[in-house]
């Protein structure tokens, strides 16, 4: 998106002004576009983005088409496209996701979001997160134990 709107900014001054170029955290955000699958009503419905979401992991599991993606997908939507930038670049939720994915052999499209908190409204803590996955019996990883992981592989895939 980030690419898209640098261009744009040419023919709509505006951009010039809200290109997001003091990310605290990055240099390019991971946001691409955002889609509504074609079948869905507004697509601002829980059960139109879970039908989008669904639609796009079906779309990934098969060779990419930019002409069967724009049969299938109309933008702007509601759902946010992420792009991994790559763990050799960024170690955002995106890339962990996507690298985490990828080392389990699963295709590397997924549904993500923030835990937050409901009493500060911010992200949960890595304590609070843990509590709440043995609350409800699911696995915890931290990040620096996917990268490990990743990096691992990635030294026997290079010997």
């Amino acid at each position: 998106m980030a690419d898209i709107l640098n261009i744009a900014k040419r023919k709509y001054p505006l951009l010039r002004h809200t290109i997001a170029d003091d990310i605290p955290y990055d240099e390019k955000s991971s946001f691409s576009l955002t889609v509504n699958h074609r079948n869905t009503f507004t697509g601002i419905t829980d059960r139109d983005r879970a039908y989008t979401i669904k639609k796009l992991a079906d779309f990934f599991k098969h060779e990419i088409s930019e002409e069967r993606f724009g049969l299938e997908f109309r933008s702007p939507g509601h759902v946010h496209l992420l792009i991994s930038s790559g763990l050799e670049f960024r170690e955002g939720h995106t890339e962990l996701t996507t690298h985490l994915l990828e080392m389990s052999r699963l295709t590397p499209a997924a549904c993500i979001c923030e835990m937050m908190d409901s009493r500060t409204h911010k992200a949960l803590t890595a304590e609070k997160a843990e509590r709440y996955a043995d609350m409800h019996n699911l696995v915890f990883l931290e990040a620096k134990q996917i990268k490990n992981a990743y990096r691992r592989g990635r030294m026997k895939a290079d010997t």
